[in-house]
């Protein structure tokens, strides 16, 4: 899908986005793949600290200059995250001397108790060794989690992890409830049943 948003200053952006579960990737095409876009009056970015990293699939060291050097050719990496506004984020993940052929992606919610896998950004790479891969779009809700950064392709060395607020969420205005007393039910809707008839057979 491509859009085009005529900005205040005159200038103009087209968009390219790819709607994901994962995310929206997007793309300013008259700029380097991977720029940085501004977005003036939204919360400051939240900054991983990868000095709090803690498990890991491997060895990983201190990088000269700051961040983490990865020298196996896949791995990951828990890091933790205190998330204050719920809503959808821009992921910017950069890095160094990575192999052209590396792609990143971020896990959300790891270790959550019905083992499902939340991945937040969908692959991502770079189209050189070293700069920041941008996802559109994460969704991100409030509170403290553990997150895992992943990779593969090739060892590399993280600089930073960021989001930035773009889009914060909105309260559903009206929340129906269900009553769940009485004795006599009438099946309204069902899904993911294994076998044939109802759950309960007494009904």
């Amino acid at each position: 899908m491509t859009a085009r948003f005529d900005m205040p200053s005159g200038a103009s952006l087209v968009l390219l986005a790819c709607l994901t579960s994962a995310g929206c990737a997007l793309v300013n095409p008259a700029s380097a793949p991977h720029g940085a876009l501004a977005y003036p009056g939204l919360a400051a970015p939240l900054t991983v600290d990868l000095v709090a990293s803690n498990a890991s699939s491997g060895e990983v060291r201190p990088a000269a200059g700051g961040g983490l050097e990865f020298a196996a050719d896949a791995g990951w990496i828990d890091f933790p995250l205190t998330v204050s506004t719920p809503g959808r984020y821009r992921c910017d993940i950069r890095v160094d001397n990575a192999p052209q052929r590396a792609t990143m992606w971020v896990e959300d919610y790891v270790g959550n108790a019905d083992g499902r896998t939340y991945d937040i950004t969908g692959p991502t790479g770079l189209p050189a060794n070293s700069g920041t891969a941008q996802r559109f779009g994460s969704p991100l809700n409030s509170g403290a989690r553990t997150m895992r950064f992943h990779y593969s392709g090739g060892p590399l060395t993280l600089r930073a992890i960021s989001f930035t607020l773009i889009r914060q969420h909105a309260v559903t205005p009206l929340t129906l409830q269900q009553r769940t007393d009485g004795d006599r039910w009438t099946l309204v809707w069902s899904d993911e049943f294994n076998g044939e008839g109802l759950p309960d057979q007494t009904v």
